[in-house]
């Protein structure tokens, strides 16, 4: 990215957070709660510009299957500057082992008459062991235009 007269390259940041209990105390036989937040944070020249979240809860029951999936997805903006193109999220898997919530978006960045564009995603993978995995990524590239 030709960013204020010098190039930039845009990276990329993965984090996840998370916590789990129980809906009761009986905890063999109870239904289990992952509350899971995992983002993944795009920057240029050292600067934040968007972050998807994919967060939610996810209940299941120990060693059986995924109950019910709460998608609270969400991205932010960090620099005024970005364009949304396109946000989506979306949860997999109730009735199985494993369940996911995934968010992913488009962004760019205008330069006058021309543009670099992203695709970003994050994904939070909950099993019915109690396995927790995050991921994220982002893809980007140039356009000779400013529009999506």
């Amino acid at each position: 990215v030709n960013y204020n007269g010098t190039i930039k390259k845009i990276e990329g940041e993965k984090i996840c957070e998370y916590r789990t209990g129980y809906l009761d105390y009986k905890p063999l036989s109870s239904i289990r709660s992952t509350y899971v937040d995992c983002y993944y944070t795009t920057y240029i020249g050292g600067m934040a510009q968007v972050t998807v979240h994919a967060r939610g809860y996810f209940y299941y029951i120990y060693r059986d299957k995924i109950v019910q999936i709460i998608d609270l997805s969400y991205d932010q903006i960090h620099n005024s500057a970005i364009t949304r193109c396109w946000f989506r999220h979306r949860s997999s898997g109730v009735g199985a082992i494993a369940g996911s919530i995934r968010s992913e978006g488009h962004y760019l960045l205008c330069f006058v008459a021309t543009s670099t564009q992203w695709t970003q995603h994050a994904i939070a993978v909950v099993d019915v062991w109690g396995f927790i995995d995050c991921d994220g990524s982002h893809t980007a590239w140039w356009e000779f235009r400013c529009n999506c």
